[in-house]
């Protein structure tokens, strides 16, 4: 992950560059973020539900989705290029915003340069510009990420419904497994296993209090193997 400094309304603000936004997914589980999220689509449509709502994002567009949103996504065409980028601006509501599509077709391009070439300099260069559209302006400078607590909210809030371990939170903050554990106790009051359920049954509180689906399919959905083990987190981390 990369943070890039720029001034947002006469103040420094963070532009975070996750993972995804080089090699995008083509679909997201339910999630949400610390910062406003900016997402950038060309060449097809990009279907979002934020809070129980759908926005369909088209060619040229971005979407800006406010910090602490649940939300997910899920491409409705092959050949649809899209992009993510997490932005502390504290935006008022979630809202599909028109752009130049040529800037957008030309950062996808640097995207694919990036993937061969491993240089990030021109993508940054495009950052701006996108941002220009919640009043962003003056590229300064791009480093890696060291906060921890940002690298850690990012992992669990993407990575819940997958077997994930220590070991692959660790490798992300380039920590041994006990400095990793005591990063994760000091900014959430968890022990790995406790923030993955946490988060977990976070979602699957959220789905059963918003969707008709079965606690059977939410248990699945949120990364559960069996009922019985959906449950007994329930118990424990649902109140």
């Amino acid at each position: 992950m990369y943070e890039l400094k720029l001034n947002i309304a006469n103040r420094q603000c963070s532009v975070f560059l996750q993972n995804g936004f080089y090699h995008p997914s083509r679909s997201q589980n339910i999630h949400k973020h610390n910062y406003d999220e900016l997402h950038v689509v060309s060449g097809g449509a990009v279907a979002f539900m934020v809070e129980g709502k759908k926005y369909t994002v088209k060619d040229g567009e971005l979407l800006v989705i406010p910090r602490g949103r649940f939300h997910s996504w899920l491409d409705e065409e092959d050949h649809t290029l899209h992009s993510a980028l997490q932005v502390d601006v504290q935006h008022p509501k979630t809202e599909i915003i028109k752009a130049d599509p040529s800037v957008i077709r030309g950062l996808f391009n640097e995207i694919e340069k990036c993937n061969t070439s491993n240089d990030h300099t021109v993508i940054a260069a495009y950052i701006p510009l996108l941002c220009s559209y919640l009043n962003v302006s003056d590229k300064q400078n791009i480093n890696e990420v060291s906060d921890a607590g940002m690298l850690i909210e990012v992992f669990f809030s993407t990575s819940y419904e997958k077997d994930v371990h220590l070991e692959d939170l660790a490798q992300i903050l380039h920590l041994s497994l006990r400095q990793t554990e005591r990063k994760l106790i000091e900014h959430t009051g968890n022990n790995f296993k406790e923030e993955l359920a946490s988060t977990r049954i976070s979602i699957a509180k959220y789905l059963i209090e918003s969707t008709d689906m079965s606690l059977t399919e939410i248990a699945q959905y949120v990364g559960y193997r069996s009922y019985a083990g959906f449950w007994k987190a329930m118990k424990k981390y649902g109140s």
